[in-house]
């Protein structure tokens, strides 16, 4: 990340993602604030576009989801700069954090199972332990690493303050990006 910080503080960069308002669009704009570099967002329709692209060397960076950019890193078609994660993503131990890099941001991609204000608690209990006993079934979990998904298990209120928390960490970030509607 320094090298890529460095370079595009001298000249002049782009960084593709998978659209406008997207997590790599977030992202990509949460790194040039943090950083106090420019660059220029190239929005793709989607990922695999710009995947192309940057094979084909039309672009020299972007911001993606690690699990389907694991492939080209282990061939040494890419370089993973860094994860947005609080921690070491275990598909690639070796890439390190933002924060690491002394870049302030954990921006995750998350998945949750909520339900309409109001659900009685016996309900609530049977979807979540439902969810809980899926998700633990070995061909499930594998499935899941393969996507790059780690689970954090949550009780309710655990889950609840999280969402909250999510909200006040990504609202300014979207605003910033300028992604919000108008």
């Amino acid at each position: 990340m320094a090298g890529l910080v460095a370079l595009a503080k001298t000249e002049k960069l782009t960084y593709g993602s998978s659209g406008v308002g997207s997590i790599s669009h977030i992202l990509g704009e949460a790194v040039k604030k943090k950083t106090g570099i420019q660059m220029v967002h190239v929005p793709y329709k989607g990922s695999a576009p710009a995947i192309q692209d940057f094979k084909a060397g039309v672009l020299k960076s972007y911001y993606d989801l690690l699990a389907q950019n694991v492939p080209m890193i282990k061939s040494g078609e890419a370089i993973a700069l860094g994860v947005a994660a609080p921690q070491r993503i275990s598909q690639a131990p070796d890439v390190p954090t933002f924060r690491e890099q002394g870049i302030d941001i954990v921006l995750e991609n998350w998945l949750g199972v909520s339900g309409p204000a109001g659900m009685p608690p016996e309900l609530t209990k049977k979807i979540k332990d439902a969810v809980a006993e899926a998700v633990a079934q070995p061909a499930v979990k594998e499935k899941l690493f393969g996507w790059g998904v780690e689970t954090r298990p949550m009780t309710t209120p655990e889950y609840a303050a999280f969402v909250a928390d999510q909200i006040e960490v990504w609202r300014p970030l979207i605003i910033d990006a300028g992604a919000q509607e108008k």
